[in-house]
């Protein structure tokens, strides 16, 4: 239930009471009268969703208690569900107790089941972002003391016990809200304490120690300038933890906010104002007409990266994250699929794994796994060895339980405990920048065993010395590039590639044996490296699965064929170029029919007629 502040509730008529034991209880040594108890929800007209905080959803539960005025229990936690009518029923028809005995009545959202007539046990949910989630992160109490038995309403007022916290991004100078908006920020908050007591008799609330890692709810929104529409909900505290962060990423840059330690009080609203610059972070309170001004929160002025808290890096950018320390890259954590098959050497799994990086080169024989995604329990922590002649891993199990936070000592090493004093670190997306002349374009990259891949296909329109590549529309015997307008795809002609170097600065067009590397380590396996929708490449064919866990993310873009799109939905075709600049016959293809690698059967040249147009992948030179 989200009802709005003081809402009103009404206690009207029904029939009959049947008795309960435990929980839903109603004493049975008092006795019920004649006068029945029904509930009804009153909503203003206004037609209005739960997320505005001010009605019910059908199917809502909230819980009712009812004591003798300074005497015993009368009613425990008997559930009232919200129906189309928008009326409250409870599990079982209720009566107030005969002559002038008068009741004291507690309600609250939501409802839970629980034996205990004195308490309340109440947790957030992690993930707010979810509409139901969110609104049972929302603790509401209404009470009304000292009701005589009568016909009359009886009002409830409902008000908020938790706090709530609103998001708001200011632009840098130079910078559009709408291009924030464009890059969809990530925020993710730990820290706060999620779960509580409230207390029936005390009519109070204890917040815990337990703690958790928050994702907001809402989508972001360019409102006056800024981006607003993320919210979440946490306990109130006398005291914010010192270990409080709000983690923000913008354009793969991650900025940690340390929140400075102050009390919160429930019912009260804050919004947390961050400027999205990489230096300054502050945070305010405003008034929201749903809740209570609360005091200032103080978030610093300045970024305090000085560990990495795993949950809240995103990966939506790039499937690698560089570290770095005084300007030197330290430490490359990489979202990547570990692949090993031996008696004593075996894991099947996507990971988050850090490595070292030793001038700008990850260590890949030192990799400590942080996390086995597709696996629980204690098995976290293990190491991945890798041989980069064979690419082939030698992986070594953990026993530690999911690794969250780690740290950079002062030597640039990988702690995972926090030294006496903070080191100052960035984080950031590693990304390809590619520019040729006035043409930037940014790429993601993944790690496949041994290999760094682009995540994507190149979008050149230039030589990567500047020079300008033709646009063709029907193939033949020039150098040019092709552009599929549906879904902005590029395709190039064997021509382009003897013409000069297409990939960026760092890069190169994989050859015959770093094709045959990835297959090998995919066990030929071509659904680790597929990804979107595919279909058969003959009618009647039977569709192979694509599932894309090493992150290779090749799309069923098809290819050029004279002057025309052909194959798209069924096929990818990428181009080989040996280290002597040649291209040779066969090539790596994809389609949806075909399990593995599609089995070269034919040439794409004869001679130098390249008769295919072609996507590119580049893969990071050794």
């Amino acid at each position: 239930m989200k009802t709005k502040l003081l809402t009103e509730t009404t206690i009207l008529a029904m029939t009959s009471i049947f008795l309960c034991a435990c929980v839903n209880h109603i004493n049975d040594e008092i006795v019920p009268g004649n006068v029945p108890i029904s509930f009804k929800a009153s909503i203003k007209s206004e037609k209005k969703t739960r997320m505005s905080n001010n009605t019910f959803d059908i199917g809502d539960e909230v819980g009712l208690y009812a004591f003798i005025t300074n005497g015993n229990s009368y009613i425990q936690n008997m559930p009232l569900k919200y129906n189309e009518n928008a009326q409250l029923i409870p599990s079982t028809d209720l009566f107030y107790p005969t002559g002038d005995t008068s009741l004291d009545f507690l309600a609250y959202y939501p409802y839970q089941q629980n034996d205990n007539q004195n308490e309340i046990n109440f947790s957030i949910q992690s993930d707010q972002s979810d509409d139901k989630n969110f609104a049972l992160s929302d603790l509401l109490i209404a009470e009304k003391e000292k009701v005589k038995s009568t016909s009359n309403p009886v009002k409830l007022e409902f008000a908020h016990k938790l706090v709530k916290m609103k998001i708001q991004i200011v632009p840098n100078e130079g910078e559009t809200a709408e291009e924030l908006l464009t890059s969809n920020p990530s925020v993710s908050v730990f820290g706060f304490k999620s779960e509580g007591t409230y207390n029936i008799q005390e009519r109070a609330l204890t917040t815990g120690s337990t703690t958790a890692t928050i994702t907001p709810h809402g989508n972001w929104k360019v409102e006056d300038g800024n981006l607003t529409g993320k919210e979440f909900i946490v306990m109130p505290e006398t005291e914010v933890s010192m270990n409080s962060y709000l983690v923000i990423e913008i354009n793969g840059q991650v900025n940690t906010c340390k929140i400075t330690p102050k009390a919160i009080e429930g019912g009260t609203q804050c919004n947390i104002i961050i400027k999205a610059s990489n230096n300054e972070l502050m945070g305010i309170i405003g008034d929201i007409k749903e809740w209570v001004n609360g005091e200032d929160i103080d978030t610093g002025s300045s970024v305090e990266n000085s560990f990495i808290h795993i949950p809240t890096l995103s990966f939506n950018t790039s499937d690698i994250y560089r570290v770095y320390k005084n300007g030197m890259p330290v430490l490359d954590i990489c979202k990547e699929y570990l692949y090993a098959n031996g008696a004593d050497n075996n894991i099947n799994s996507q990971a988050i794994v850090a490595y070292p990086v030793k001038g700008y080169k990850p260590d890949m024989s030192n990799g400590i796994v942080l996390q086995l995604l597709d696996m629980e329990g204690n098995v976290h922590g293990g190491k991945a060895v890798w041989n980069k002649e064979e690419n082939s891993l030698t992986y070594t199990p953990g026993t530690k339980p999911l690794i969250e936070c780690i740290y950079i000592d002062q030597n640039g090493e990988l702690s995972f405990s926090p030294s006496d004093t903070d080191v100052q670190i960035i984080i950031s997306s590693y990304k390809i920048g590619d520019i040729r002349g006035s043409e930037i374009q940014i790429y993601p990259i993944v790690k496949i065993g041994t290999q760094y891949w682009m995540k994507e296909n190149l979008r050149a329109t230039k030589y990567n010395n500047g020079q300008d590549i033709d646009l063709g529309t029907m193939q033949g015997t020039q150098a040019q590039y092709f552009k599929d307008a549906d879904n902005n795809s590029y395709f190039y002609s064997g021509y382009v590639l003897l013409e000069s170097n297409m990939a960026p600065i760092g890069w190169k067009i994989p050859d015959t044996e770093d094709w045959n590397r990835l297959k090998t380590y995919v066990n030929d396996e071509a659904a680790l490296l597929k990804a979107g929708t595919w279909k058969p490449f003959n009618t009647g064919d039977e569709l192979q699965p694509a599932n894309n866990r090493s992150g290779f993310n090749a799309l069923p873009l098809g290819l050029w064929d004279k002057d025309k799109m052909i194959s798209k939905g069924t096929v990818a075709g990428f181009w080989t170029q040996e280290e002597d600049g040649s291209i040779p016959q066969y090539t790596t293809f994809f389609n949806g029919s075909e399990a593995g690698f599609v089995p070269q059967v034919s040439s794409i040249a004869t001679g130098q007629e390249y008769y295919k147009v072609l996507s590119i992948r580049c893969i990071a030179t050794e």
